[in-house]
């Protein structure tokens, strides 16, 4: 990437109360849509992400490192990405960027109610379908599609299959929604067959597949809950059910979310070497899963689950908040709040708003908003890009941002800057965010707001 060039500033500090609608960075999430979904590159970021699951780059053991981005080793030579602490016999997560980003488009579709955007979306998400969908229901990045990952895995315990499976689900489940696409539905309920079949055969929990303590792959509980919910069918509750009990087991197996909420401990205290297990984007991906579950089913076990997830992110504001008004250090959960020169990921910046979001719609949690203004002002904005093209992967207290860099052979993705539209939809959630539909009669890019024009 070029050197970054920034879209315009914040505005001044104290412009908005905590918890009240923000207008000004609203133009920040059209320069964001466009960049990443306007017509004259949207095409070419999908056939990106596609590649995925033509190459099967995720598990190739031969993949060569032309393949893959060059960087400046410690000793000054160019060294490949691939070679490092990703090697070619671990799994990669290429495969996550087809759902993350038609998903992220989803949302904007929604949000700004673009029948034309809708229409994109839903044509190639068919596509996509007729393309790579197996007999069995089976799309994924992965040729082996039984390169799990996880302790018992013949192969190596560091993979990112059903993680990528997971976005591929969600969008699909998402666009069938917002664009009323019914076989959408029935294609990601049939990746949830073939997946939950794969484990039963395999003798596997969800929880016993991917890598940091099995979060990313059971993280798939939010698209399960919402599978429930668009078809009704028992099955995918039941699943669902099966990945909180393991959650909440009296041996205390790792990294027992619900049951260690209750015992007051920091979460980088619940297990030793947090930096090896305790990933901020994945666990809080799963503590949102957990609301949505904790919604559809209710009564007293809805209650304690919301209870487990409102205790959980009460350990994270007391001792994981950083210097930026996220949460974190870097992307793990290692208790280094008082570090004064923190990073924290956009991703993790993220899912930290929808967590709080989240809550906020389960339970009327009242402290949600201004967490979210707090993370939204000092550490999600701050990291955006070149004029919404790009975005940094670690905004630091001091200024000295680490660039997001080309992720595993990929050209135009990397999971910060896939995720940087859902920030913006994020924040609306949380009420602190105000946006409306594209005005065809204004300026190109520019929003209404109580029915005044932006100025440029």
């Amino acid at each position: 990437m070029q050197d970054p060039r920034p879209i315009p500033p914040l505005p001044p500090p104290g412009r908005a109360r905590a918890g009240s609608p923000i207008a000004e960075p609203a133009e920040w999430f059209d320069a964001v849509v466009d960049a990443r979904y306007g017509k004259g590159v949207r095409d070419e970021i999908l056939a990106d992400a596609e590649r995925a699951f033509r190459t099967h780059f995720d598990d190739d053991k031969n993949r060569k490192a032309e393949n893959v981005v060059w960087h400046d080793g410690p000793d000054g030579k160019k060294i490949p990405f691939l070679d490092g602490w990703i090697s070619p016999e671990m799994g990669a997560w290429q495969g996550e960027f087809w759902g993350k980003y038609m998903l992220a488009g989803a949302e904007v579709a929604e949000c700004r109610n673009d029948a034309e955007l809708k229409r994109w979306l839903a044509g190639n998400a068919v596509r996509f379908v007729r393309e790579f969908r197996q007999s069995d229901g089976y799309i994924g990045s992965y040729a082996d599609r039984d390169f799990l990952g996880g302790p018992k895995d013949r192969r190596h315990g560091f993979a990112w299959n059903v993680w990528g499976r997971k976005y591929t689900m969600w969008a699909l489940l998402e666009i069938a929604r917002v664009c009323d696409r019914p076989e959408l539905v029935d294609a990601a309920a049939g990746m949830a067959g073939q997946l939950m079949a794969q484990l039963s055969e395999r003798g596997l929990s969800l929880r016993e597949t991917g890598t940091f303590a099995g979060m990313p792959s059971c993280s798939a509980l939010i698209v399960l809950v919402r599978l429930h919910r668009a078809t009704g069918r028992r099955e995918h509750l039941a699943f669902a059910r099966n990945i909180v009990a393991d959650w909440d087991r009296a041996d205390g197996a790792i990294p027992n979310l619900v049951g260690n909420a209750f015992s007051g401990r920091p979460v980088h205290d619940w297990y030793p070497k947090p930096e090896h297990w305790a990933k901020s984007y994945e666990m809080m991906s799963c503590l949102e899963g957990i609301v949505e579950y904790a919604e559809t089913v209710g009564g007293a076990e809805g209650a304690r689950l919301l209870d487990a997830v409102t205790r959980v992110r009460d350990l994270l504001v007391r001792h994981e908040t950083n210097r930026l008004g996220s949460v974190g250090d870097g992307d793990k959960f290692t208790g280094r709040q008082n570090e004064r020169n923190n990073g924290t990921e956009l991703c993790d910046v993220v899912y930290w708003m929808r967590l709080n979001a989240a809550l906020r719609r389960a339970t009327g949690d009242g402290k949600a908003p201004a967490l979210v203004e707090k993370a939204f002002r000092g550490a999600f904005l701050p990291g955006i890009r070149d004029g919404g093209r790009w975005c940094v992967q670690l905004v630091k207290a001091d200024g000295t941002d680490v660039p997001a860099p080309l992720q595993v052979g990929m050209k135009r993705h990397h999971c910060c800057v896939d995720n940087m539209p859902r920030g913006f939809v994020a924040a609306r959630h949380a009420g602190i965010l105000r946006v409306a539909a594209p005005d065809t009669n204004a300026a190109a890019g520019r929003w209404r707001h109580n029915n005044e024009r932006i100025q440029p």
